[in-house]
């Protein structure tokens, strides 16, 4: 199931702000602008080399000129530092993407400057009245489409940019150059500014577009800010409420991508998803995902907002740290017993307990704060007799092979909270070994194995003394090929953890 993962994803992206009733201001995506540092990284670098190719040709075949070259030489070096430290900060994590674009908006003036010295000492001729497409020209127009602005400030920065033209040449006037007619001053000098008109074009048709995508990501009352995860039909995104500014996960399933399979299946998965919304929002547990809000969009897509958790699934986490010591181990079932219990409580069986529905997350200042993700394939005990009937007709077992009890992958009709314990057992398995139960090449040779073959003690793939004995007894427990011999219930379990 998708669940919201441990990725870092920064929060500067769009936000609704009201202020006394103010009209909304929207401002580019976070995805969008994380993107847009990307190719300002890119782009610091590439000039970095082109102004160090430019000073090695210069040395090696200097070009004649009757300005000093020497300063053109400064002026190329001195946008050459400039760019490299632009791309030492687009490495900088605290600094925001749009704190970063904002300085790339001040680098855009500085190395214009540079550019349009260096390129009037070395091209400067008062008798000529062409000089070809001004670097700094260029350099206006493209830079909008890689630092996405305001209006606003584009016409500021465009502007300011255009400016060191003049500025240029007044500094070759100063150095002892002849002054050119009035007339070949405009036809050195309009071309920038003709260029940082169409920079500010530029930046409004993408400011607009970055606007409509914006909008677009509205679930309700949340703002769609970055994605955390996605799969075949729906996605996660980290999001914001437009007024109180609470951080939310909205998941989805977009209309087009269900249409694209088959009646059977898109019906399916819409009734999975909305079965889903309406188990969370029944469960009040703390290690239970808590629901905000379930709707539909006006374009079909169906959508319910959960809290955004700030931590890693247990599958991720044993994967990157190894196994946990048994008391950590203990912490953690005994928070999933809970959630587990009280939806056993209402009829409720999970049915898809592995570690990938499992974050282990901060909660406030309590850290290791287990919650159960994913009751998508959630059903009530009494209607389990068809739900088998309708697995063996469109020959599906529901599940992660690797977790799934004995009875489940048999198709009996009699699951229950036990289903749930044998598949915390796997889960408790992994945590303790950083090995599954079993493996296999194939998920019928993994089924198979679930059903006939005893697991071997977690004591037995480590070293002497690392799992709690009695710990271990209660793991195996929960391995039971039958139900009546594991714990009788969550609640059971969560005693002999205790």
């Amino acid at each position: 199931g998708l669940a919201p993962t441990d990725l870092k994803v920064d929060a500067s992206g769009p936000r609704m702000r009201s202020h006394g009733g103010s009209s909304t201001q929207f401002t580019l995506p976070a995805d969008l602008l994380a993107r847009a540092s990307h190719r300002l990284r890119v782009m610091s670098l590439g000039c970095a080399a082109v102004m160090g190719l430019a000073m090695l040709v210069s040395w090696s075949a200097p070009i004649p000129t009757a300005l000093d070259p020497r300063v053109a030489g400064i002026a190329t070096a001195v946008v050459l530092v400039l760019s490299l430290g632009l791309f030492g900060l687009t490495f900088v994590k605290s600094l925001a993407p749009s704190s970063l674009l904002d300085v790339g908006l001040i680098y855009q003036v500085l190395a214009g400057l540079g550019v349009a010295v260096a390129e009037s000492f070395f091209t400067y001729d008062p008798d000529s009245t062409v000089r070809g497409v001004s670097w700094l020209c260029l350099w206006i127009v493209v830079f909008p489409l890689i630092v996405p602005s305001t209006p606003g400030k584009t016409v500021l920065v465009a502007t300011s940019a255009a400016a060191m033209g003049p500025l240029a040449l007044l500094f070759t006037l100063v150095s002892g150059a002849a002054s050119p007619p009035a007339l070949r001053w405009v036809l050195l000098v309009a071309p920038n500014f003709l260029g940082a008109v169409i920079a500010v074009a530029l930046s409004s048709v993408i400011h607009r577009l970055g606007t409509d995508v914006s909008r677009a990501r509205r679930m309700g009352s949340y703002r769609l800010e970055s994605l955390l995860g996605k799969g075949g039909m729906g996605e996660v995104w980290r999001s914001q409420h437009g007024l109180l500014g609470r951080p939310a996960a909205v998941k989805f399933v977009r209309s087009e991508k269900v249409l694209q399979h088959s009646d059977l299946d898109s019906q399916s998965v819409l009734k999975r998803f909305r079965r889903e919304a309406e188990v969370t929002a029944m469960l009040s547990s703390r290690h239970t995902v808590q629901l905000y809000d379930f709707g539909r969009t006006d374009d079909g897509t169906l959508y319910y907002v959960m809290e955004l958790l700030d931590g890693i699934d247990l599958e991720q986490l044993v994967a990157k740290q190894g196994p946990m010591p048994s008391r950590r181990v203990a912490h953690i079932l005994l928070q999933v017993c809970e959630s587990l219990a009280e939806a056993h409580a209402s009829g409720l069986v999970h049915r898809d307990i592995k570690p990938a529905n499992i974050m282990l997350c901060r909660q406030g200042l309590k850290p290791d704060c287990a919650k159960a993700l994913d009751f998508g394939l959630a059903g009530h005990h009494e209607q389990e007799a068809q739900v088998r009937t309708r697995l063996t007709e469109t020959k599906v077992i529901t599940g992660t092979p690797a977790y799934l009890a004995p009875e489940s992958i048999q198709g009996d009709a009699t699951q229950d909270a036990g289903t749930d314990l044998y598949s915390l057992g796997c889960v408790a398995y992994w945590l303790l070994t950083g090995t599954r139960v079993f493996d296999a090449d194939s998920a019928l040779k993994l089924a198979f194995a679930h059903v006939q073959t005893p697991p071997r003690p977690p004591s037995e793939r480590l070293p002497e003394g690392t799992v709690e004995p009695a710990l271990e007894q209660l793991v195996m427990a929960c391995l039971e090929k039958t139900q009546d011999r594991r714990p009788e219930s969550a609640e059971a379990l969560a005693r002999e953890l205790r």
